[in-house]
């Protein structure tokens, strides 16, 4: 089957969740309200009805204050545990009480999407990230969803490396005035170094593709709108982090053995997505959602799409090596690239 033709039958099931099986239909109540679930083969549609995206965004953002509280991963522990799991293996769609889709977990995204295939996309990716550590660590995390980071090394004394590359165009911290520029993860290297960049965001080509066929299967409109954004951001940058002609992301960042905790991603494109691909050999790590109180498996090589800015998302912690390729686009960098208003 052509990438083409699989992209158009996706839509139409996620369009039409009753497709050609038998849905069943089924009303859950839980601390995150009621909702309809609907199961077709390995998919569920959830549907709940008492979240609403614009009252979402309307709420604080951020993540959690950790600073007094000594016992924070048991508490989120305790948490997760109460949560309701959702079956391994299965493709699940979150919608809002307007139907707007709010989540979709691929739990075999680049499988779904490159067959057999899928497989050698995910070790290429995983080997060649760990050539780059060699050449160059990543650099220590500086903000709040990875607070915890001194006491998660003294949990894990076994990885090596643990940190986070951004690659991409967006505003320093806290010099917005500034406008957008390259990230330091570009810039700031050396020739040979930048060459080993470029190699390494080109051998990430076939995760974009994923990415970008699940993310127009999911939400059309919106990711065409990326695409359209993506093209205003002067062709002398973008030239040098993006991994597709057509790409989508102003961003990505790539997290290196770190624990992800509870946040929302303020600087995104506002009510829209972001998009991550975790890779590795570890146990746990499961992803989970504050508002809907739901956990899902996220192993490696799964494909996850979330209102990032809107949705508290984190993940439980896990054992092992795990890296995740996160796509974004910052509203920031949106609003400066606008085109001038024609006079």
């Amino acid at each position: 089957m052509s990438s083409t033709h699989w992209k158009g039958m996706l839509r139409k099931q996620l369009t039409y969740p009753n497709g050609c099986q038998a849905a069943k239909t089924e009303k859950i109540v839980n601390p995150a309200g009621s909702a309809t679930r609907k199961s077709i083969g390995t998919m569920i549609i959830e549907t709940f009805h008492d979240i609403d995206l614009d009252a979402l965004t309307e709420k604080p953002s951020g993540k959690r204050s950790t600073a007094d509280q000594p016992d924070y991963a048991k508490q989120l522990h305790d948490e997760a545990a109460v949560y309701t799991i959702i079956l391994k293996g299965h493709t699940y769609i979150a919608l809002d009480f307007k139907s707007r889709r709010i989540l979709a977990m691929f739990q075999n995204g680049l499988r779904d999407v490159w067959g057999v295939q899928g497989t050698e996309v995910l070790d290429t990716a995983i080997s060649n990230i760990n050539e780059y550590l060699e050449f160059a660590p990543p650099s220590a995390p500086s903000n709040g969803r990875h607070s915890s980071i001194h006491a998660w090394r003294e949990q894990n004394p076994h990885l090596e490396h643990c940190g986070s590359y951004h690659w991409g165009y967006w505003c320093a911290v806290g010099r917005a005035d500034l406008g957008p520029k390259l990230s330091k993860d570009i810039i700031g290297t050396s020739a040979g170094l930048f060459e080993k960049v470029q190699l390494l965001l080109q051998s990430f080509q076939s995760i974009s593709i994923a990415v970008a066929m699940l993310f127009n299967a999911v939400d059309h409109e919106s990711c065409q709108a990326y695409k359209t954004e993506f093209q205003q951001i002067p062709q002398v940058v973008r030239k040098d982090f993006a991994t597709l002609d057509d790409d989508l992301f102003s961003l990505r960042v790539l997290p290196i053995n770190l624990w992800t905790e509870p946040h929302r991603d303020t600087k995104d494109w506002k009510q829209d997505w972001a998009w991550i691909c975790p890779m590795g050999e570890y146990a746990g790590g499961d992803f989970c959602i504050t508002e809907l109180n739901r956990r899902i498996p996220f192993s490696s090589g799964s494909i996850a799409g979330l209102r990032g800015g809107t949705l508290e998302h984190w993940t439980t912690h896990w054992k092992g090596f795990r890296f995740s390729l996160v796509h974004a686009f910052h509203d920031i960098v949106k609003q400066r690239c606008q085109p001038s208003p024609s006079t």
